[in-house]
């Protein structure tokens, strides 16, 4: 067991093409790292990452830290690249007392390190909202970590974020939109495009899927720098 939600083939072949001019690529949402690592090393540009449960953690230029901490990020320039959690199942702070199949982010990590715990407060992964109401808890910490990780992104020359929405019951949740909302208030310029993935068949509505993912393409807003 590993991390349970890695970047997926058909993202990487898109970031693939995006990436082939980039010094470093820094992901702070980096996981097991190997993936993204892996295709840095096949374009030939530099990879560092981030990830806040060591335990995930697989390639060796990814190291432990928090990345709403603005000193866990490159001095030198540098393109974002990153998958943030997607706010559905996977993502919970359930302490599992059974045996049943579950595929979280909690469940992954306490099969590696051999004993259940929850996750990092800023961990993303425990805050998981599907099915929860507008005013839940959850959903706030969940976008308020993702505002303070996105401040933190200042110095870098761009970014490309992926993410997605997914379905609740019979509502659709719009995640991509609350990215892009987020990073254009930051100051960021951001276009979208859809990646079509193989989605996991798990869990209730397991035929209703979103069918595609989306990466955000980030860059400077020449009026936003103009203002500063």
């Amino acid at each position: 067991m590993t991390h349970p939600a890695q970047y997926s083939p058909e993202v990487l072949d898109a970031i693939r093409g995006l990436i082939d001019d980039t010094i470093l690529v820094h992901d702070p949402f980096a996981g097991a790292g190997e993936r993204l690592g892996a295709l840095c090393d096949e374009i030939g540009c530099e990879f560092s990452g981030t990830e806040i449960e060591a335990a995930f953690i697989v390639d060796s230029r990814v190291v432990q830290g928090n990345s709403t901490d603005g000193s866990t990020y490159p001095v030198e320039p540098y393109t974002i690249v990153t998958s943030p959690v997607y706010p559905n199942g996977i993502a919970d702070s359930f302490e599992a007392r059974d045996n049943s199949k579950r595929r979280t982010y909690r469940s992954a990590l306490a099969k590696i390190v051999g004993h259940d715990r929850e996750l990092h407060p800023d961990n993303q992964g425990r805050w998981g909202y599907r099915g929860t109401p507008l005013s839940s808890p959850a959903r706030a910490v969940y976008w308020s970590i993702a505002e303070r990780v996105i401040g933190c992104w200042q110095d870098a020359d761009a970014a490309i974020v992926n993410v997605s929405d997914f379905i609740a019951g019979d509502r659709q949740e719009p995640v991509v939109a609350g990215w892009t909302r987020l990073l254009a208030a930051a100051g960021w310029d951001v276009s979208a495009i859809p990646v079509s993935t193989k989605r996991w068949k798990y869990g209730a509505n397991r035929e209703r899927r979103v069918d595609a993912e989306v990466l955000l393409l980030c860059s400077k807003d020449p009026y936003m720098e103009e203002e500063e």
